[in-house]
């Protein structure tokens, strides 16, 4: 005679379908009553868990909803939503930019102080190079 290999899957890391087959086997326990093979089990602190986990997947769902759709509407505030650039009107990208720009003219010699309005600012200066000093022989 052959051996029977069964496998029974839990769901494991799954959490709809755990609160689901722990639904049916509650209630299948329920129809049985005495008759259910379970009798041995605490089905009550089974039934209070799988509760526990339904009420605590539901509320995660609505929570993760309202963050998304936070973060969602703070992307477009900031202007780093998807289809957003520097000319999107009415973002702080954009507004920043302008900041930038107008901070820019009037600090112009003297950028580094810019840095008192909280961007943070670098300044590098470069020597362009005279023929013959520090060029390439082709003069680029």
């Amino acid at each position: 005679m052959a051996k029977r290999n069964v496998k029974i899957d839990l769901r494991y890391g799954q959490p709809v379908p755990m609160i689901e087959t722990s639904e049916s086997i509650i209630k299948k326990h329920t129809e049985l009553g005495d008759n259910s093979p379970l009798k041995t089990i605490n089905m009550q602190g089974f039934t209070t868990i799988k509760q526990v986990a339904a009420d605590n997947l539901a509320l995660g769902n609505e929570h993760k909803k309202i963050t998304d759709k936070a973060f969602a509407e703070s992307d477009l505030a900031l202007g780093i939503a998807k289809g957003q650039t520097l000319q999107t009107p009415d973002t702080i990208y954009y507004y920043l930019a302008l900041v930038r720009d107008q901070l820019l003219i009037a600090y112009k010699g003297r950028e580094e102080l810019i840095e008192e309005w909280g961007f943070n600012v670098q300044i590098s200066e470069s020597s362009s190079p005279h023929r013959g000093q520090g060029g390439n022989s082709e003069g680029k």
